[in-house]
């Protein structure tokens, strides 16, 4: 996935659904901006509304930072690999 409305975009649809968790894989993501982070917010707060949750996963040091400094990391969980997360667990791997 290239762009922030794709990812926001996807994200909702998982959530739409009513997935109980929402696992982004960040694990080949190099370069996050506003837009990016704004999409885990937007999806975040959906996920919210409905009692569901969005899990970042494998986000590499530049990323990791990003989430630090904007403070996201406090506001989303993450987990350093998506390893454990499958479609048989109700926390999708996407």
């Amino acid at each position: 996935m290239t762009s922030a409305p794709t990812l926001r975009d996807h994200l909702l649809g998982h959530i739409g659904v009513g997935e109980p968790c929402v696992v982004v894989d960040l694990s080949e993501v190099e370069f996050m901006d506003s837009t990016g982070l704004s999409a885990l917010v937007v999806a975040y707060r959906q996920a919210g509304e409905i009692g569901s949750s969005v899990v970042v996963a494998g986000a590499q040091p530049a990323v990791r930072r990003v989430l630090e400094i904007t403070q996201l990391d406090v506001l989303l969980e993450h987990q350093d690999d998506v390893a454990g997360f499958d479609e048989g667990d109700g926390r999708g791997g996407d």
